[in-house]
């Protein structure tokens, strides 16, 4: 058998999809609004149409079959058909509608230079129906899921150039070495602390800022402590135990409360570039492409479209 095109298959296929990604009738209930019973007659139904079994459910709970996990991932692509159909349309009628995806670098919303904030600001006062989706991912994260067009565009460090994607700088970012509170060298003069001091001590590093100690020949040291983001090399340094590299804008926090110092600033205080990536080829949905104006016009950058 087939699934017949109607309202009731793709209903049908839409519970699907959500029991799948709730694993299972159960949690699927609150998403979906409906009751166990009625899910279970859908699935029976969806199951009847396409004559196969697409999911074991019982004592042992619920599991896909292998023919299941596949319709599960052609009907993934259904539901994406649809969703380009409508932002096409949305272009013709140059309307802000659709998702727009988002690929982050972690804590920036301290960075006085980053204007995403007003980003936002300035869109949102259009008529819009436009949903917004944003995940933090590392540098290389976002440069796979860019060139593959999950994210619509991303924002971080990106300290190779990929083919198929496009890079424009957005803004700058302060970065230098620091201690905490505990540390042997937070109580020490500036006048008495030396490089060589540095090379004994512990460092806690993101995979990201290695290309910064790299830059610095005096901490060739390998890092003693490895964390994928900076709210994490933060609580490293509080430790008492490390010295690290830190954001300017985040290390001025603990800074102000008496718990964090800056160490040797006219050796070690650094710029990091901030850009954001875009797929090349194409142009992109109206709503993206109308963001993307707007977060180009707050940093004071011209826009120059694909």
């Amino acid at each position: 058998m087939n699934l017949r095109y109607n309202s009731a298959s793709l209903k049908q296929l839409m519970i699907f999809n959500s029991v799948v990604k709730n694993n299972g009738f159960s949690a699927a209930q609150a998403e979906l609004n409906i009751s166990a019973a009625s899910i279970s007659i859908q699935m029976k139904e969806l199951e009847y149409q396409l004559g196969i079994v697409l999911c074991n459910r019982g004592r042992t709970g619920f599991k896909l079959t292998d023919r299941g996990k596949s319709v599960y991932e052609a009907s993934k692509g259904l539901f994406a058909s649809f969703d380009n159909f409508n932002c096409e349309v949305a272009n013709i009628r140059e309307e802000l509608a659709g998702e727009i995806r988002i690929g982050l670098q972690d804590n920036i919303s301290t960075n006085s230079l980053c204007k995403l904030h007003k980003t936002f600001e300035r869109f949102n006062q259009r008529k819009n129906s436009v949903k917004f989706s944003i995940e933090e991912a590392e540098s290389s994260e976002q440069e796979s899921r860019t060139l593959e067009g999950y994210y619509n565009f991303s924002i971080g460090v990106f300290h190779h150039r990929i083919p198929g994607l496009t890079y424009q700088k957005l803004f700058d970012e302060s970065v230098a070495l620091y201690c905490a509170k505990g540390h042997s060298l937070f109580d020490k003069p500036d006048n008495e602390i030396r490089l060589e001091n540095l090379k004994k001590e512990k460092i806690a590093s993101t995979g990201l800022l290695q290309s910064i100690l790299r830059r610095n020949d005096f901490l060739t040291q390998a890092p003693e402590a490895i964390a994928e983001n900076m709210d994490a090399i933060s609580i490293l340094l509080l430790s008492g135990h490390y010295i690290g590299f830190l954001p300017n804008h985040i290390a001025n926090i603990w800074i102000k409360r008496g718990l964090m110092r800056l160490l040797l600033p006219e050796k070690t205080v650094t710029n990091v570039e901030f850009h954001m990536i875009q797929r090349q080829g194409g142009r992109p949905q109206y709503a993206v492409e109308t963001f993307i104006k707007d977060l180009l016009s707050c940093h004071n950058i011209e826009h120059t479209p694909l």
